[in-house]
């Protein structure tokens, strides 16, 4: 019996080194390959032109990444970024600053260092239960919605080049960017004993567009940044699964309410697909009043998913956008 044991945890340790030894095989060749492909075939930025080196990919260098305008502190309901800590700081100390030396100034000035936690306490509670000032007020069907960043910088820029013919390599690139945030994000909130983060998803959609437009631009950034993301996580992406029914009007140019109505009853999903049980990822390139990301979500409930979350390049907060 001893015999057959030791055999055993023989094999195992066989099979274990064996299996260590190909997992730094594969990584050694791909970067052999890798940097290989950046001496014959080198890849350029699509914003400054600088040279893009393994182990990136697509049409994006790291010092660009780098210069998006992140979300550091976002609404944990509509991702909509929102004062820091730093920024707490910051006001409470021009409050302290403004009192000239007064009585009062020894009460703030005790407070200082206790108000930053306070009103990130606050904040967190509120976001938990019925989102933030943006999205108060508003329904959000969608568990919740992730934004990468805020909308400006490079950041615009690239969405606005996601557009064009050509962009796939910078869709890469974002897209990549956009999962590896998303799982830092989750891992960051799941160190948090308050907050729940789970990283786990069956699909990747992304917001369609109707036929018509499609014909007329033939890239739909969304779609790509998807493909992208789906890739990075290793995640299924279902081009098919959703479809718009109708046109509608650009929703940049449409006042809230009118965002609202022009969305409304303008998807539905592919009936050969099943939805019941399924965890989805929304992507999207840019939320402003969210009305396309939370009539998507309604129209996937319906479907009977298990949950739905959203994820979008750039958040905005403005009168236009979708």
């Amino acid at each position: 019996m001893s015999i057959l044991i030791a055999n055993e945890s023989i094999i195992a340790n066989r099979e274990s080194r064996r299996a260590e030894f190909l997992n730094r095989f594969w990584d050694q060749s791909c970067e052999l390959l890798g940097r290989t492909q950046d001496i014959l075939f080198p890849a350029f930025c699509q914003l400054c032109d600088n040279s893009v080196q393994w182990p990136l990919k697509g049409g994006i260098c790291k010092a660009c990444l780098d210069s998006f305008p992140t979300v550091t502190h976002g609404c944990r309901r509509c991702g909509a970024a929102l004062p820091s800590v730093e920024s707490a700081k910051h006001n409470a100390g021009e409050a302290c600053s403004n009192t000239n030396g007064s009585v009062d100034s020894i009460s703030h000035a005790a407070s200082e260092a206790e108000l930053p936690k306070t009103i990130a306490r606050s904040s967190e509670k509120r976001e938990n239960s019925t989102g933030c000032f943006h999205c108060r007020q508003g329904k959000w069907p969608a568990r919740r919605v992730y934004a990468f960043g805020t909308y400006g910088g490079n950041l615009a820029t690239v969405l606005v080049l996601l557009k064009r013919p050509g962009s796939e390599p910078s869709a890469v690139a974002l897209g990549s960017a956009m999962a590896d945030w998303l799982k830092r994000q989750v891992a960051q909130e799941s160190s948090n004993p308050e907050l729940t983060g789970e990283l786990s998803f069956d699909a990747v959609v992304s917001t369609p567009k109707y036929w018509t437009r499609r014909v007329s631009q033939r890239h739909n950034a969304s779609e790509l940044l998807a493909e992208a993301i789906g890739s990075r996580l290793g995640v299924p992406v279902w081009t098919d699964a959703i479809f718009q029914t109708r046109p509608t009007s650009k929703q940049g140019l449409l006042l809230a309410g009118q965002r609202r109505q022009n969305v409304a009853g303008a998807f539905a999903v592919n009936s050969a697909r099943s939805f019941q049980g399924q965890r989805v990822l929304v992507v999207d390139d840019i939320v402003t009043s969210g009305s396309t990301m939370a009539e998507i979500s309604s129209v996937l409930k319906r479907a009977q998913v298990a949950s739905v979350d959203g994820l979008c390049a750039a958040r905005g907060v403005g009168t236009g956008g979708k």
